[in-house]
């Protein structure tokens, strides 16, 4: 739609396209500065309720979001702009539509999923009626219900949405490289939920080979395929490969996102899960003690910070550090009250912190490892109950930022490998103190060789199952 010409808008165009050849190259608070300013001089000498002040608006909030983390000035902005789109215009305007997706997009973030839905179903309707005009539209909000649904568990029908995105796509003959690969890799977060990981993983693939030979190499885009793909390689047991992919998507992330930006939060910790993994305590230590900084002042769901916090009590647990181990653990109930304090009375809300009591309590009487173990176990288990809980108020009510979860370290490692060596040897101990009575003959030749292995595996850190191999001396001799 045509608008009046204004001073200086020559200016404020060409503002503008500097924007965003300054986000293409990656400039990112450069792109800030500038988009700013753009806005300043349409609302100056347009007037504040001008389309082009929308044009602004969207671009300003566009930066906010993909460069800042800062969901809520980005709402602001979409906000605003959808409202100053909506004067005197049809309400099925396309760029009406285009506004309605922008303030979705900034408010799935924000985790309200409720909200995110209404607005993706009244832009997808308006864009359906421009199908032969702009395709790619419809594909974008389609692609944008699929995340929705899955938020919503709806997989089958965000597979359908996706695959119906990416057909538009194909056929298109101007699509961007960036909004295939950003298909291919929702596409791809579908079939990992269904636990097709040789699909997931073919998609993955095609995703990072079209962004690499498109996009800048320090493109986030890039960064969030390899974190795709080492996800799966953690799956396959594949550490090599996975620490290279999540290595060059830290990289990535630490050289051209905010410093606060929730996605280094997640990225830490989960380069740190794969430290654990391969029992490098002290580096999964301080990624995650960077994590936790930067999880205090970024937008990130504050339950978050607590399930990070308790990621840090099982390291200091592995450690051996059981004071630190325990401090952790306080610091995230103290996390889980703050964030229950600011809650609306309820049943589920009192039973929440009379658990935090109760953990506190244990925490501040006992601390011998089997103890922290057990803690370790029940305070992560609030923290993802918690989390739980306000995502599902956020569905409700716009309350709190809502990101990708960062991995709980107790749903895949559960305890260190030499915890459950040493818990081995006690439950063999005792089946051969029983066994002693009817097996007393073989004592000699199997308790000193069952010994040596439990001494060797200790030395060199490697996990055995010592009552397996007792139960195969006793059927073999």
């Amino acid at each position: 739609m045509s608008t009046p010409h204004w001073d200086r808008q020559e200016e404020w165009a060409e503002l503008n396209r500097r924007v965003m050849d300054l986000y293409t190259d990656l400039k990112y608070q450069e792109a800030l500065s500038v988009a700013k300013n753009a806005l300043a001089l349409a609302e100056r000498y347009a007037g504040p309720n001008h389309l082009d002040v929308a044009i602004s608006l969207n671009t300003l909030g566009f930066i906010y979001q993909k460069t800042q983390g800062n969901y809520r000035q980005a709402e602001n902005c979409h906000r605003r702009a959808l409202e100053i789109r909506k004067q005197g215009v049809i309400s099925e305007n396309r760029d009406v539509a285009q506004s309605l997706n922008n303030l979705a997009e900034s408010l799935r973030e924000q985790g309200d999923h409720l909200q995110t839905e209404q607005l993706l179903c009244q832009a997808l309707e308006i864009r359906r009626l421009y199908l032969d005009q702009y395709p790619m539209d419809v594909a974008i909000s389609l692609n944008n219900l699929a995340g929705v649904h899955q938020m919503k568990g709806e997989i089958s029908q965000a597979i359908l949405e996706l695959e119906e995105a990416l057909e538009i796509w194909k056929q298109a003959p101007d699509t961007n490289a960036r909004i295939i690969a950003t298909n291919l890799n929702n596409l791809a977060s579908m079939y990992q939920l269904l636990e097709n990981h040789p699909k997931a993983k073919c998609l993955h693939q095609q995703a990072l080979k079209i962004r690499r030979e498109n996009l800048k190499g320090n493109d986030p885009d890039i960064a969030q395929s390899l974190n795709n793909l080492a996800a799966i390689y953690i799956e396959e047991k594949d550490y090599i490969n996975a620490e290279l992919k999540l290595d060059e998507a830290l990289k990535i992330l630490s050289n051209t996102l905010n410093s606060n930006h929730p996605d280094l939060v997640v990225a830490l910790n989960n380069r740190a899960f794969l430290h654990a993994e391969q029992c490098q305590y002290q580096d999964a230590l301080s990624r995650l003690e960077k994590a936790e900084q930067i999880a205090r002042n970024s937008q990130i769901n504050p339950s978050y910070l607590a399930l990070i916090q308790n990621n840090l009590a099982i390291i200091h647990q592995n450690l051996g550090e059981f004071d630190s181990a325990l401090s952790s653990n306080l610091k995230a109930l103290h996390s889980l009250r703050n964030i229950l304090n600011n809650l609306a009375e309820s049943p589920k809300r009192r039973g929440f912190l009379q658990e935090c009591k109760y953990l506190e309590t244990q925490i501040n009487r006992q601390n011998t490892n089997e103890v922290i173990a057990r803690l370790n176990n029940q305070v992560a288990e609030l923290s993802m109950k918690v989390m739980e809980f306000t995502e599902l108020l956020a569905e409700f009510s716009n309350q709190k930022p809502s990101q990708t979860k960062p991995m709980s370290f107790i749903k895949n490692i559960v305890k260190a490998r030499k915890v459950d060596f040493f818990e081995g040897a006690q439950e063999a101990g005792r089946k051969l103190a029983k066994a002693l009575g009817k097996y007393s003959i073989y004592l000699i030749f199997i308790g000193i060789p069952l010994l040596l292995i439990c001494f060797v595996s200790w030395c060199f850190g490697v996990e055995v199952n010592i009552v397996e191999i007792f139960k195969l001396f006793k059927d073999n001799i």
